[in-house]
């Protein structure tokens, strides 16, 4: 029996008649690609559906609501009381014509609201996004001493902790970054491609107390992990400015026990 998306949809949604729903319900217990069909549509309507619910909690750029906000209807003319009755009895035809005037640009500005929201959502996700922001903090843990903060131009506050050899990752660096809402605690290593790689995280809410974290709590956090890379103790400011100078690279930071004068 050939039943068409368009049917197999409306079943989805339950928007057939009782007979027709029971009819397609006998087509998918007699015909097995049917309910492949079916099954595939279902799982394509629901991806639809929970991409365009994040759109929606996704603000939409000023120029996609200015260009919505641009189709307005114009100023009805002006009307004598004596045209009024008159325009009460127009025929049938044209009160249609004057609904589908406006019917159009309205479901064309929604559809523009919907696929533009989801675009805006895909292009703020992306990975390039990611990516800057990587490396942004990259840059902070490759000339920040310990303890010094540097703010990013997306506001958020980069500031590095210590420095150590690892066991087997080459140069670490635990950092704290915070933004306005979160504390995210990372180690990361330098590659031998010559990048910081992430080798722990860990988020913590931001404290109530006048909005900054609690720094005790904050130093606790990814101990285990810190046991686990060291090889020895923290860099002191001589070895940490030397592989700042170094540009990270194991074989050239000093190792040996240096005077901090």
């Amino acid at each position: 029996m050939m039943m068409s998306d368009e049917k197999l949809s409306a079943f989805l949604d339950a928007e057939l008649n009782h007979n027709e729903m029971e009819e397609v319900r006998e087509a998918l217990a007699n015909t097995p690609s049917l309910a492949d069909r079916l099954a595939a549509l279902a799982q394509v309507d629901m991806v639809v559906k929970q991409a365009a619910e994040l759109a929606t909690r996704t603000p939409l750029p000023a120029e996609i609501v200015s260009l919505l906000s641009s189709e307005k209807p114009e100023h009805p003319p002006y009307r004598s009381p004596h045209s009024e009755q008159a325009s009460n009895i127009s025929p049938i035809g044209q009160q249609r014509n004057k609904i589908k005037k406006w019917t159009v640009p309205l479901s064309l500005a929604a559809g523009i609201a919907a696929v533009a929201g989801l675009s805006y959502m895909q292009l703020s996700s992306s990975p390039s996004n990611e990516n800057n922001y990587w490396a942004s903090v990259s840059a902070a843990l490759d000339t920040a001493h310990s303890g010094e903060t540097i703010t990013l131009t997306s506001g958020l506050n980069v500031t590095p902790k210590l420095s150590f050899q690892s066991t087997t990752e080459g140069l670490c660096r635990q950092a704290e970054l915070a933004g306005q809402d979160e504390l995210n605690v990372v180690i990361a290593c330098k590659n031998q491609q010559g990048n910081w790689q992430l080798q722990a995280t860990k988020i913590l809410p931001i404290g109530q107390s006048q909005g900054q974290y609690q720094t005790a709590s904050a130093s606790k956090v990814l101990e285990q992990e810190l046991d686990e890379l060291m090889a020895s103790a923290p860099f002191n400011r001589v070895q940490e400015a030397t592989a700042i100078k170094q540009q990270w690279q194991e074989t050239k930071v000093v190792t040996g026990e240096n005077d901090e004068n």
